[in-house]
C-alpha cells in the first residue's frame, strides 16, 4: 500500500470524511451500526413526542435533520 500524501487535497480539506473513510476498518462496522441503531431508537420516539407536545403531526418530527446535523459526522476524524 503506498504511503498517504501528508498534504490533504482541496476536496479532502472541505470534506474530511473522505480522508478518514479511506482508513475505516471493517472491524468498526458492527459497533458503528449498533450505535446508529441505538441512537435512532432513542431519537425518533423523542422527536415524535416533542411534535405531539407542540401539537404538530408526528410526520414532521421524522423529517431529515438540517444540513448542519447531517454534515457533522463528516467534519472530522473518528475518536480512537
Amino acid at each position: 500500500m503506498p504511503a498517504a500524501d501528508p498534504r490533504p487535497g482541496r476536496l479532502t480539506r472541505l470534506v474530511p470524511a473522505l480522508d478518514w473513510l479511506a482508513h475505516y476498518r471493517r472491524a468498526w462496522l458492527q459497533g458503528d451500526v449498533a450505535a446508529a441503531l441505538t441512537t435512532w431508537a432513542l431519537v425518533v420516539p423523542q422527536a415524535i413526542a416533542y411534535a405531539q407536545i407542540a401539537d404538530l403531526p408526528p410526520r414532521p418530527a421524522c423529517s431529515p435533520p438540517s444540513p448542519g446535523c447531517s454534515a457533522t459526522p463528516c467534519s472530522g476524524p473518528r475518536a480512537s
